[in-house]
């Protein structure tokens, strides 16, 4: 799963294109499903949240769909799992991705 997340995270760092495919073939809900179910292994959460936030950047229709369907929630849920400092940097630059853009997608996260 952590491979899978890291992969993901490279194809979608430079490459609008494929952060607009991941989303539309539904490739969002495994994602929050690894930060959800994996919370104990630092690699998964750090490789997740890294994936989330690049996706989220650059596209609000992506970062209304991640919210959608609760990546606030599950990026909280990572910060708190303590000593993890990569999962922490991670999720919070999921967050800042989440959060900019737009006026509703920064309420959501706040």
């Amino acid at each position: 799963i952590s491979s899978a997340c890291d992969a993901m995270s490279a194809a979608s760092l430079k490459n609008s294109e494929n952060r607009e495919a991941f989303v539309r073939a539904g490739g969002l809900q495994p994602l929050l499903l690894a930060l959800r179910d994996h919370l104990g292994n630092p690699r998964v959460l750090a490789h997740a949240c890294g994936a989330l936030a690049n996706v989220a950047f650059g596209s609000a229709v992506n970062r209304r769909e991640a919210l959608r369907l609760g990546a606030a929630e599950h990026l909280v849920a990572a910060l708190q799992v303590p000593g993890n400092a990569l999962a922490h940097e991670s999720a919070c630059l999921a967050l800042r991705s989440l959060a900019l853009g737009d006026e509703e997608t920064r309420r959501q996260v706040e």
